[in-house]
């Protein structure tokens, strides 16, 4: 009866030996280079899946932690491969917001050509506002709108001062001398372009 104890006892010592058993140096080598290969090739699935395979046949707890390394790595490889295509989609996205405000300011200019001012002017304020602040085709239009057969012309930035809170609508006159503010004070005041000083409130 002690015997057979002993017995028993003796396999049970033995499992870890039988399960560590699958070490095998060839296996390893080969499964660890064939996920380099497909990690290179952007096959990235298909490459973690062969770290983990190669992780049972590894020998040693330093091949073991090459491996674990290798995952790391390659996870880090994917979100910056992320970051790229997220950046690459924010300049697209830029280029497609720049290119609908070059339209908006070529289609001031053609308001203004048609003599419609006030048109014009909302354009390239809306433009310059909501699309594209920096776009300079914008600003080009946004002063053309203002500067249209002025006489004398305005310089490129003139200030009127009057309203105490923010503007939210500008006008122009029929004859462009003219223009009509309307803001959240509550008042709307009109300005003489060529003097730029404020000619009513209303």
């Amino acid at each position: 009866m002690v015997a057979r104890i002993l017995f028993i006892l003796c396999l049970l010592a033995m499992i870890p030996q039988f399960l560590s058993a699958q070490c095998d140096a060839e296996k390893y080598n080969f499964i660890l280079k064939e996920a380099n290969s497909l990690r290179e090739e952007g096959q990235f699935i298909l490459a973690k899946n062969n770290y983990e395979a190669a992780m049972q046949f590894a020998c040693t707890d330093e091949q073991k932690e090459h491996l674990e390394t290798q995952v790391d790595g390659l996870f880090a490889q994917i979100e910056k491969l992320r970051l790229m295509a997220d950046s690459t989609a924010n300049a697209a996205q830029q280029a497609a917001w720049r290119a609908y405000a070059n339209d908006l300011a070529v289609k001031s200019q053609i308001a203004l050509k048609q003599g419609n001012r006030t048109t014009a002017f909302r354009l390239a304020e809306f433009a310059q506002r909501y699309v594209d602040e920096g776009n300079q085709q914008v600003t080009q239009a946004l002063v053309e709108s203002l500067h249209y057969k002025t006489n004398p012309p305005l310089s490129w930035a003139s200030n009127f001062y009057g309203h105490r809170s923010r503007i939210i609508s500008v006008a122009f006159s029929p004859d462009g001398q003219r223009l009509a503010t309307g803001s959240m004070d509550n008042t709307t005041r009109i300005w003489d372009l060529e003097s730029g000083k404020m000619a009513m409130t209303l």
